[in-house]
């Protein structure tokens, strides 16, 4: 993605090539470059002891055991690869030599869970009760060690002894989690017309202070099945209706710096002078926060489900909402650069979610030997930053209270500088006022002021997350014939464009062809701009020039198959016989290039997405 396509990764005569800035990935790949091993070893462990109660119809209790070891290993070895620049004489230069180098680690680590339950579930005639308590707890640890030493003189012995130890590196480190639960659900049903579920989780989390520790999260939920009222009878197309409804609340410890609520110091080497030689200083860590606690979920959704004329069509359609609050952040929305102190995470974000999710459902049997089905999915979710601790002062244009989490947010591009004289009389960047002309990207003055500047930042999108998720399935059956497929797609996202995946020559790497159609004094209305072997800073600002739709419609899978049955099978002892073949991800429908609309990384940096064939022979006996 990156080499230029004209540097050649191999000579004619079979020498390995110095592409230029990047790697060359053949040189990565081959043997003499060196190795990564990886080795690991893992137990893991269940036992479950089940024992009902004498003497009390339906209740039992149960004892849960897990235990999981797990050792693992690595070691990589690098060494020069010979590389060749050949000259304008026909004779090649191979790039200087450098040392070798080794890296050794060593990881092991285990994870206990304990429950206990007590079990209720039985029937008084029409009423139906199940209920569940549990407690948990569980507890992690793991330890490792880091080892690695560089400019190895000789390759016969690959240990850290025989490296020098000067620029050694020599790291470990080990950690330790605990997690304790209690949670109680009980289950009614009346009739099994009439259907409700309520549970109470309480957990404890180290991450937090002791005061903090404990969140307590309930839930509740309830249904109706229309279909077993007697006023219902009567209606013979409808064979399943339930109306249905939840509402509950969730937790969530997963902080991104554990232990919070500490005043905390940060090693850095080689800061401070004494005795005519750098030592290792402290420097404060964030302001401790003993009031950090539980990020909160509360979750509400309602929906209808239905199947009918004689379970030939299915409707299932749910709306929900979703407020997530005490979100942890910091407030560096609101406090100045100036502030003297790392900021603490702080419990008080809020995002709201909403949306709908339907499903629909067909099948039909035609004949004996012709039968077919489809099904489709789509959903709708909308989310909103409700509070995000922003300064009073930020413009509407560039708030993202009111606006999608992960919304994009840059320069507004009306069009590219076409001549001089469109050039003169545009507002233009004042970081890159040496170095545009015609030819470059014009940008909106979002404030008015004559000029353009930080101040013109604007929110330009919801970003990579779809609002819209949407699938169709179905397949066709016809006397041992099967076509089967899949399509799924997304819609209301954006991906911002970056670095290699967009720019000319980036970093010294290659162009994509679309840049054929650029401007120049003689196409003043091309739609990209200018070229530039250097990084044009006007032009690669973030802005919604960068931002494409990623919406996408891709046909995932499809399969086409036969089986057999026959007298002939049963003679050598075979049920069937089932002939397939398969394609997935055979087409994309995109407005994007150059990137795959599922991938969220804009620079490109991602395993790509495979077209595959596969074709099989299944014989069951």
């Amino acid at each position: 993605m990156r080499n230029p396509p004209v540097q050649p990764a191999r000579f004619s005569n079979g020498l390995l090539a110095a592409p230029g800035v990047y790697p060359n990935p053949l040189a990565l790949i081959s043997e003499e470059s060196g190795y990564n091993r990886n080795s690991a070893s893992y137990f893991l462990s269940n036992f479950q002891v089940v024992q009902q109660i004498p003497g009390v119809e339906g209740l039992s209790i149960k004892g849960v055991l897990a235990f999981d070891r797990n050792f693992n290993q690595n070691k990589t070895w690098n060494q020069w690869v010979p590389l060749y620049v050949r000259n304008t004489d026909g004779t090649y230069t191979v790039n200087s030599e450098s040392k070798s180098s080794l890296s050794k680690g060593y990881g092991e680590g285990q994870s206990t869970e304990l429950q206990g339950h007590i079990n209720y579930d039985r029937r008084f005639g029409k009423h139906g009760i199940s209920a569940l308590a549990l407690i948990l707890q569980k507890q992690n640890q793991g330890t490792g060690i880091y080892a690695a030493r560089n400019s190895y003189e000789s390759s016969a012995l690959q240990i850290l002894n025989f490296g020098p130890a000067l620029n050694e590196v020599l790291s470990d480190g080990e950690d330790r989690t605990a997690l304790r639960s209690a949670a109680f659900r009980i289950n009614y049903d009346y009739d099994g017309k009439y259907l409700f579920q309520a549970s109470l989780r309480r957990d404890e989390s180290e991450n937090f202070a002791p005061s903090q520790r404990t969140g307590y999260f309930p839930a509740f939920s309830a249904g109706w099945l229309l279909t077993r009222e007697s006023f219902m009878q009567n209606v013979k197309f409808v064979d399943f209706l339930k109306l249905k409804a939840s509402y509950g609340t969730l937790g969530s410890d997963r902080i991104p710096s554990r232990f919070g609520y500490y005043s905390r110091y940060n090693l850095v080497p080689n800061v401070y002078p004494f005795g005519g030689a750098f030592v290792t200083g402290l420097t404060p860590g964030a302001i401790a926060n003993e009031n950090l606690t539980w990020e909160t979920s509360v979750k509400m959704d309602a929906g209808i489900e239905a199947k009918l004329f004689k379970n030939q069509l299915g409707i299932d359609v749910t709306v929900f909402k979703e407020r997530r609050k005490d979100i942890l952040a910091t407030r560096a929305l609101s406090v100045p650069l100036s502030f003297g102190a790392a900021l603490p995470s702080e419990n008080f974000g809020i995002v709201d979610n909403k949306g709908v999710e339907v499903i629909l459902t067909h099948n039909k049997q035609l004949s004996n030997n012709l039968s077919y089905f489809v099904s489709g999915n789509f959903t709708y979710a909308k989310n909103k930053i409700v509070e995000a601790a922003e300064a009073s002062n930020i413009p509407e244009y560039r708030r993202i209270t009111g606006r999608p989490n992960g919304g994009i947010y840059g320069y507004k591009a009306i069009g590219i500088f076409k001549d001089a004289a469109d050039y003169a009389a545009s507002p233009k960047h004042t970081a890159y006022l040496s170095t545009t002309g015609p030819g470059d990207i014009k940008y909106q003055d979002i404030n008015g002021d004559g000029i353009i500047n930080d101040d013109d930042i604007t929110y330009l999108g919801n970003g990579t997350l779809p609002q819209i998720l949407y699938g169709i399935n179905g397949g066709v059956n016809y006397k041992g014939f099967e076509l089967n497929f899949l399509l799924q797609g997304a819609a209301q996202s954006q991906q911002l464009f970056t670095q290699n995946a967009a720019w000319a020559f980036h970093n010294g790497g290659r162009v994509n062809a679309e840049w054929l159609d650029r401007w120049t004094p003689a196409r003043p209305d091309a739609p990209l701009p200018r070229l530039t072997l250097n990084t044009n800073g006007n032009n690669y600002l973030v802005s919604s020039f960068w931002v494409q739709n990623s919406s996408y419609l891709r046909l995932k899978n499809v399969e086409f198959a036969y089986t057999l049955k026959s007298k002939l099978l049963s003679k050598i002892g075979a049920n069937n016989l089932r002939i397939y073949a398969q394609g997935q991800n055979l087409f994309t429908i995109t407005d994007l290039i150059n990137l795959d609309p599922e991938n969220t990384n804009g620079i490109g940096r991602y395993y790509p997405q495979q077209k595959t064939y596969t074709f099989g022979v299944n014989l069951q006996f």
